[in-house]
C-alpha cells in the first residue's frame, strides 16, 4: 500500500510541475512580438497605441496557440484555426482597411522568406 502511494504521489508531483513549465518562456515570445510589431509599425505606420494594442493581441495569440499544442486533448487544428480566425476579426476592429490588408500581406511575405525551401 505504501508502494502504490508513493509512486502516485511521485506521479503527481511529475504532472503538476510538467503543466507549470512552458515549453517556450514568455520572455521570447514577448521579445518576438515587439520586434514583430515595431517592423510593422515602421513600414505601415500605425500610431503607439496602436501597436501596444497589437502586441497585447500577437502576444496572447502565441501563448494560446502554444498552448494548444502542448495539450492533451484532440482537435489542434481546429482550435488553431478558430485562433486565427479571432485574431484576424480583431486584427480588422484595430487598423483600417489598408493596413489591415499591409499588415497581413506583409506578415506573409515574412512567413515566405522564412521558409524558401518550401517554395521553390
Amino acid at each position: 500500500m505504501k508502494r502504490y502511494t508513493f509512486i502516485i504521489a511521485t506521479l503527481l508531483s511529475f504532472v503538476a510541475s510538467s503543466f507549470s513549465q512552458s515549453s517556450i518562456p514568455e520572455k521570447v515570445f514577448q521579445e518576438s512580438v515587439d520586434i514583430k510589431v515595431a517592423k510593422m509599425q515602421q513600414f505601415i505606420g500605425f500610431d503607439e497605441q496602436t501597436a501596444q494594442q497589437i502586441k497585447v493581441l500577437e502576444f496572447n495569440f502565441l501563448r494560446d496557440v502554444n498552448n494548444v499544442e502542448h495539450s492533451f486533448w484532440g482537435r489542434k487544428q481546429k482550435r488553431i484555426e478558430k485562433l486565427k480566425k479571432s485574431r484576424e476579426q480583431q486584427l480588422e476592429k484595430l487598423l483600417s482597411r489598408d493596413q489591415f490588408i499591409k499588415y497581413t500581406a506583409t506578415e506573409n511575405k515574412l512567413l515566405n522568406e522564412k521558409n524558401r525551401v518550401w517554395l521553390e
